[in-house]
């Protein structure tokens, strides 16, 4: 049976804690796909979700969301993300910095383009991890430099001159503009085959049920092999987390 060729194109910010979680399940739903005709391309695209965090200098991650959401609201969204965030795996540590990510999502394309989609995914995962799980500081330069070089992107003193320098600014800057005048509001968001879009951190189920609707629309069996599957792409009540905004903060 031919294989489907799935384009995945992701959306993601650094300070975005459901971005963390929703990649988990995205991996167990790949995984669960094993069985089907389908490969998947995965591209990973810079978002910025809250442009009025400082450009310099960082804020208590868990100081910030008290500031936005009150302490008893904040411990309601803590407890439903720490839930979630177990199930697959994570063990959130709330007392690390956040600030806005350029540099961050520089690094990560500077990733894509020597080691492909497989560097960048290895630094994504370490980023998420080192601010929700290990208490760092997504702003800080020796942080995202050693995350860099354990990482097989760059030494760390390569990767401390190329985060003081300009390279890729402007293409990183280009990216996240063309995702807002492409209609992308929020992250994690999930583009398919550059056609439907996936918003909001949904279950590993949710989209295991789109990639089957998918290969089912490419079998030799059906009528209309080239004919659009109807897939529940708007947020579902399966993603019934999907709207609290843990990073849209």
């Amino acid at each position: 049976m031919a294989v489907r060729n799935v384009k995945l194109t992701i959306f993601n910010d650094l300070v975005c804690g459901w971005c963390y979680i929703g990649q988990r399940e995205l991996d167990t739903a790949i995984k669960q796909c094993a069985d089907l005709p389908l490969k998947f391309d995965i591209e990973y695209r810079p978002f910025q979700i809250n442009r009025s965090l400082p450009e310099h200098g960082s804020v208590k991650l868990e100081e910030y969301y008290i500031a936005r959401f009150g302490a008893q609201r904040w411990e309601q969204l803590k407890a439903t993300v720490n839930a979630r965030a177990a199930h697959n795996g994570i063990n959130f540590n709330w007392g690390g910095k956040i600030s806005q990510t350029p540099r961050a999502h520089r690094l990560i394309h500077k990733a894509g383009r020597i080691g492909g989609q497989p560097m960048q995914r290895k630094l994504i995962e370490s980023l998420h991890r080192a601010l929700f799980e290990e208490a760092g500081d997504i702003g800080d330069d020796d942080m995202l430099a050693t995350r860099a070089e354990a990482c097989g992107v760059m030494s760390k003193a390569a990767a401390f001159a190329y985060l003081e320098g300009e390279e890729d600014e402007t293409e990183v800057t280009r990216l996240m503009q063309e995702a807002i005048a492409n209609g992308v509001t929020g992250a994690p968001s999930t583009l398919i085959d550059n056609q439907f879009m996936i918003s909001g951190c949904h279950t590993s189920e949710v989209y295991l049920q789109v990639f089957r609707k998918l290969a089912a629309a490419h079998s030799p069996e059906q009528t209309t092999p080239k004919q659009s599957p109807q897939v529940p792409l708007a947020p579902s009540p399966a993603a019934a987390h999907a709207p609290v905004p843990i990073a849209a903060v």
